[in-house]
C-alpha cells in the first residue's frame, strides 16, 4: 500500500495505490509506455501509519555543449531520493529536439547503473540496465516531439557510489 501526495495545477490531493496500481499503461504510436507518479510531492505512509515525505530531488539542468554533448561525474549517496521503482537516483532535466537521436550513458565501476527516461508528459519512454556493457546503462533515443525530458540516473542494486553520465547527439 502506497499513499502519495499529488500536487498539480495548484491543487493538492491524497491518493492511495495498492501494489503497482500507480502506473497506467498508455498506448502511444505502437509503443507501450507507463504513466509515472508525479516527480514531486511524494510521501509514503510507514508501517505505523505515519506519513513521511520522501526526499524530492531537484533536477540538475543539462545544457548540451556546442558539440552536442554533456558529461558529469557524480555520486549516488544515501541522501538521494527514491524513484517510483524504489531505486536511489539523481534527476536530470534536458531539452531534447524532435527527430534528433541521443545516446545517454551511465557508467560506473562501483554501482549497477540504471537509466530511466521520462518525457514532458510524465510518461516513461525508455529505460535500460546493462545496454552499455557490463553493469553500465545506455539509452539511444529519438524523441518524436521537442520537450523537456527527465533522466533518472539510478542504482539498480541499491548501492551507492561514483558514476559518470554522458549525453551526446548522434549523427
Amino acid at each position: 500500500l502506497l499513499t502519495c501526495l499529488v500536487c498539480g495545477g495548484g491543487m493538492t490531493a491524497w491518493v492511495t495505490f495498492a501494489g503497482n496500481a500507480q502506473f497506467k499503461d498508455v498506448q502511444v504510436k505502437a509503443v507501450v509506455v507507463q504513466q509515472r507518479p508525479n516527480i514531486g510531492g511524494i510521501a509514503i505512509k510507514d508501517q505505523k501509519g505515519v506519513v513521511r515525505p520522501q526526499n524530492v530531488p531537484v533536477a540538475i539542468n543539462i545544457n548540451l555543449g556546442a558539440d552536442g554533448s554533456f558529461r558529469q561525474d557524480n555520486v549516488l549517496n544515501l541522501q538521494d531520493a527514491f524513484n517510483p521503482e524504489q531505486m536511489r537516483h539523481k534527476l536530470y532535466a534536458v531539452r531534447l529536439e524532435a527527430g534528433t537521436a541521443y545516446q545517454i550513458d551511465m557508467t560506473s565501476n562501483q554501482i549497477d547503473s540504471y537509466l530511466v527516461l521520462v518525457d514532458d508528459k510524465n510518461l516513461l519512454v525508455a529505460q535500460d540496465d546493462d545496454g552499455g556493457g557490463d553493469l553500465n546503462a545506455r539509452l539511444i533515443f529519438t524523441p518524436v516531439r521537442t520537450g523537456l525530458y527527465h533522466i533518472e540516473a539510478a542504482s539498480l542494486d541499491m548501492s551507492v557510489g561514483n558514476y559518470t553520465l554522458t549525453i551526446r547527439r548522434r549523427p
